[in-house]
């Protein structure tokens, strides 16, 4: 005697494929099962609070049983000739890696970076979040991806085409091979920003947009010798961070030796004392020493 789902399958199977809304369906049962069944470990608050040898045999038994279920779903799909359409699927990876690596986590997307982030979405609207280092991208033309990468200072978002994203602590570097790459500049203190559209061949980069990236970029345009840079950059971050943050602490006492470099000593002195009225602690004995200097100069030195 046939049980109801072997009926379900010689009904099916007498009119044909599955239909797309039954395979989505399917996809759905596939995943939140796969789902339940992966939480069903040693870490779950039921399994820690019973731990007897009768309980952990039951969950082992049950989850087995998820694993089976799902398992059978997706046969069942396949056996009756109907297609998965996996633009539902989730995406859920880390990417780490100190040399150049290559990635397809789908058929229309390739990467290739040396970095760290993590890829989650769908198939179809995957999101990339970049941390640092560089992201080269590769998206089908014509495919109907919507891929978007978000670093601290940037949202790039593409259709159909090949770029690359790198950040470093200069800021987020956007350089466009081909194909249409849409770029929107994090500004804080902006109520919106505007979205710039880069074609083949064009770059832009964001700047930092917190006072903690700031530094970054100040003590690294300041390690390149490029003073005026690493000023802006610093007088920006001190605009943005608020005072007692021990970032603001650092950032006055960056922009202090930079202005004694180039000999702006008043300049130098007004932010020394800010640094002291402020209570930082870090490098107030090198502050006071240099207030002390300060003090000692000749009036117009």
């Amino acid at each position: 005697m046939s049980t109801p789902h072997e009926k379900w399958l010689q009904r099916r199977a007498s009119v044909g494929a599955v239909t797309s809304g039954e395979a989505d369906r399917l996809v759905r049962r596939v995943e939140a099962t796969m789902e339940y069944a992966g939480s069903m470990d040693g870490a779950s608050w039921w399994s820690r609070a019973w731990t007897s040898p009768g309980t952990l045999l039951f969950v082992a038994a049950h989850r087995r049983a998820m694993v089976g279920l799902a398992a059978i779903l997706l046969a069942s799909t396949l056996a009756l000739g109907g297609s998965l359409h996996w633009s539902s699927a989730r995406l859920d990876q880390f990417l780490e890696s100190e040399l150049a690596t290559t990635l397809s986590p789908t058929p229309e997307v390739a990467l290739l970076y040396t970095g760290s982030g993590r890829i989650q979405g769908r198939r179809k609207s995957p999101r990339i979040d970049w941390r640092v280092g560089t992201l080269q991208v590769s998206v089908q033309p014509s495919a109907g991806v919507d891929l978007v990468v978000e670093t601290d200072e940037a949202t790039v978002q593409v259709h159909g085409t090949r770029f690359s994203v790198t950040k470093d602590l200069l800021g987020t570097m956007v350089e466009v091979e081909n194909g249409l790459v849409g770029v929107t500049c994090l500004n804080p203190n902006a109520a919106s920003s505007d979205e710039l559209f880069l074609a083949a061949g064009k770059s832009h980069r964001c700047l930092p947009n917190r006072p903690s990236t700031l530094l970054g970029r100040a003590r690294a345009l300041h390690s390149m010798g490029k003073a005026t840079m690493a000023r802006q950059a610093a007088q920006m971050g001190l605009e943005l961070a608020s005072p007692g943050d021990p970032v603001r602490g650092e950032l006055l006492a960056l922009q202090v030796e930079m202005l004694l470099m180039d000999s702006l000593t008043e300049q130098a002195a007004g932010l020394v004392k800010e640094y002291l009225d402020e209570g930082y602690e870090a490098r107030r004995e090198d502050m006071q020493q240099v207030a002390e200097i300060l003090r000692q100069r000749p009036t117009g030195h």
